[in-house]
């Protein structure tokens, strides 16, 4: 939903959920739409008083049922804007890395390039991936999918990830075992 351009609304969104599951009749499906129930009764609010309501006042756990609603629930209100549901993400705390991930891709799928941040572009390290390596694999899903073939996707850096992941690797171990030595 988030990826065909339009703004969503909370109807909206359970109204398609409803469609895809509406053969499921089980606890879990309706626990899911209790949670969407209490992000509609809440979308007043602002993301740390909604966060309260969870019981995520310390932080969003990457817990899914802490994780999902809050990532709906500031979807809901920044759909159009990746800096700011990012930032309201991250100021909550807590498993920032997988819910700042999660929404990301999110917001990401409704918004453009243009509309995530120069500089946080700009700053991207993770070698040997680089922005360009990101763009060039863009360009040729987009081509796939635009000629309805399967993708040739270009060699990925396999043997550069694992070199770089094999490097942090003993770094973190010779942290950890630094850490055991008596202090200075």
């Amino acid at each position: 939903m988030a990826a065909q351009g339009e703004v969503v609304t909370i109807q909206n969104y359970r109204n398609q959920l409803a469609a895809l599951i509406n053969d499921e009749d089980n606890n879990s499906v309706r626990e899911f739409h209790s949670l969407i129930d209490l992000i509609n009764q809440n979308l007043s609010l602002n993301e740390t008083e909604f966060a309260k309501i969870l019981k995520q006042e310390n932080g969003i756990s990457g817990y899914i049922y802490h994780t999902v609603p809050m990532v709906l629930f500031i979807w809901l209100r920044h759909q159009r804007d990746f800096e700011g549901a990012m930032t309201s993400m991250i100021r909550l705390g807590g498993d920032t890395d997988t819910t700042a991930a999660i929404l990301g891709g999110v917001v990401g799928a409704g918004t453009d390039k243009s509309d995530i941040p120069r500089d946080w572009l700009d700053n991207i390290m993770d070698w040997p991936i680089s922005v360009n390596y990101v763009k060039a694999l863009s360009a040729q899903l987009v081509q796939c999918k635009q000629s309805n073939t399967k993708a040739s996707v270009a060699l990925l850096p396999g043997p550069l990830i694992f070199l770089r992941n094999m490097i942090f690797l003993v770094i973190v171990l010779l942290h950890g075992f630094r850490r055991l030595l008596p202090p200075y």
